[in-house]
C-alpha cells in the first residue's frame, strides 16, 4: 500500500491530507533534494516504484537540470531504486564526470540536513559511491569513492 495519498502533488509526495499519514515538511532546505531523498527512501523501503511514477519522473527532470551534484547523485539512486536503466546510467556517468581525482564527488550546494563543507562533500561522495557499486562496471568508481571516505 503506497505511503501517501491522492492529495500528493509533485514536490510533496509525503504530505497528505489524510491524518493516518504523518505530514512531513517536504521543502525542508531545497525542493529538489527533499523530493529526491523522500522519493528514494520510500523506494528503498519496498514501496511499488509504479505508485510513484509521477514522483520518480519529477525527480529525473530535476536532476537533468540541477548544478547540485547531491541531487544528482540521490536521483541515480532513485533511478536505480526504479529499474530506469537507461535513466541512471546518464546520471551515474555524469557523477563519474563529476569525481574528482581523491574520489570525492564536489559541486552539492545543500543536502537533506543542511550540511556544507566537507560534510556535504562526504554526504555527495557517499551516496554516488552508493549508486556506483551497482555495476561492475563502475567499482573503480565505487573505490575511489570508498577511499575517499
Amino acid at each position: 500500500m503506497p505511503m501517501a495519498s491522492a492529495g500528493r502533488t509533485p514536490f510533496s509526495p509525503y504530505i497528505a491530507t489524510d491524518s493516518s499519514i504523518p505530514i512531513v515538511a517536504a521543502d525542508l532546505l531545497d525542493p529538489e533534494v527533499s523530493h529526491a531523498y523522500i522519493t528514494w527512501a520510500l523506494l528503498a523501503s519496498g514501496e511499488d516504484a509504479k505508485e510513484f511514477a509521477a514522483e520518480i519522473g519529477t525527480v529525473q527532470k530535476a536532476a537533468e537540470s540541477t548544478k547540485n551534484s547531491y541531487v544528482v547523485a540521490l536521483a541515480a539512486n532513485v533511478m536505480l531504486a526504479a529499474d530506469r536503466k537507461e535513466a541512471s546510467r546518464k546520471l551515474i556517468d555524469r557523477l563519474i564526470q563529476l569525481q574528482d581525482r581523491d574520489g570525492s564527488i564536489p559541486g552539492a550546494t545543500t543536502s537533506i540536513v543542511g550540511s556544507s563543507g566537507e560534510s556535504l562533500t562526504v554526504e555527495t561522495t557517499a551516496l554516488a559511491t552508493l549508486a556506483f557499486s551497482n555495476d561492475l562496471d563502475d567499482i573503480d568508481f565505487a573505490d575511489k569513492g570508498v577511499r575517499y571516505l
